[in-house]
């Protein structure tokens, strides 16, 4: 079983990777996450 976070958990985490400039990659992967989280 995989745990999927909130939808609106995994948005402020898309929000602040953003903000701090994290590696395109790594959002890349929180982008997916937010895709398939409910």
């Amino acid at each position: 079983m995989v745990f999927l976070p909130p939808k609106i958990y995994v948005e402020g985490m898309l929000v602040g990777a953003r903000e701090i400039g994290l590696d395109p990659e790594y959002i890349k992967i929180i982008e997916r996450f937010y895709e398939i989280s409910q």
